[in-house]
């Protein structure tokens, strides 16, 4: 297959990742979010808490850290696989067009659908009378939390970039040998880090270890997006060098 970009060949591979996205993983990613955000909701009732739109945002996260992680593998987990990865590799296009459409559904569509889920669940659980949750989050707080949205739109792509590298570089269990090099990693750079530089630069480095992209005072980190595209760019062409020479 050739590897130039045609737009049409493009948007046939869209359609059919969206019919394996729907079928594989939509359903699995209602279910995470609608379970996460009522057991934050279950216990908040039984604590007799009151639990305001700010205060239920780390149910969002773990729904958002979960999605992230399991999204790619669930979707193109068998895609370098000799046996199971037939689908993926007789896809009519090319490894550039695949790639498009991995990045595209992993990174772009899953986060955007995710937070949808995530308003709309909170919100019917915001709107009963009784129960912890008070009010609706989109209407309490996401007008506050625009700089916070963004930065977590930006780190689902980052890390979803990640992850889809993982299950292109593994061929089994790709989800976990991913965290285990990112946990391999952080522990090499806190040996190579010394106490000293790390107080001195260690809320900078906090910053582009987690893809925050915005400083507590707002201001936009540019060391910290500068790398952050560098590593996302490097990711993206790894992606799609892994997808152009894996052999079947």
């Amino acid at each position: 297959m050739n590897n130039v970009l045609n737009f049409n060949r493009l948007l046939k591979v869209i359609r059919l990742d969206a019919l394996n996205y729907t079928q594989r993983f939509l359903k699995t990613m209602i279910i995470i979010i609608i379970g996460v955000l009522f057991a934050g909701w279950l216990i908040g009732t039984k604590q007799k808490a009151n639990l305001t739109g700010e205060m239920r945002l780390p149910y969002f996260f773990i729904c958002f850290i979960i999605i992230t992680i399991i999204a790619p593998e669930t979707l193109y987990g068998d895609a370098n696989d000799p046996r199971k990865g037939i689908r993926f590799a007789t896809l009519p296009a090319s490894a550039l067009e695949k790639t498009i459409s991995m990045v595209f559904y992993c990174a772009i569509v899953t986060p955007i659908l995710a937070g949808i889920i995530c308003l709309i669940t909170d919100s019917i659980l915001g709107l009963l009378p009784f129960g912890a949750f008070k009010g609706s989050f989109s209407i309490s707080y996401i007008g506050e939390s625009t700089r916070l949205i963004t930065d977590l739109f930006l780190q689902e792509i980052f890390y979803s970039c990640i992850f889809i590298f993982g299950i292109v570089l593994f061929k089994k269990r790709q989800s976990i040998k991913t965290i285990a090099c990112l946990i391999a990693l952080i522990i090499l750079l806190i040996c190579i880090v010394t106490p000293t530089l790390f107080s001195q630069y260690g809320r900078k480095m906090m910053i582009m270890a987690t893809g925050t992209f915005s400083g507590s005072e707002g201001n936009i980190e540019p060391v910290s997006m500068v790398i952050h595209y560098i590593i996302l760019a490097l990711l993206l062409v790894g992606i799609y060098l892994r997808v152009k020479k894996q052999k079947y």
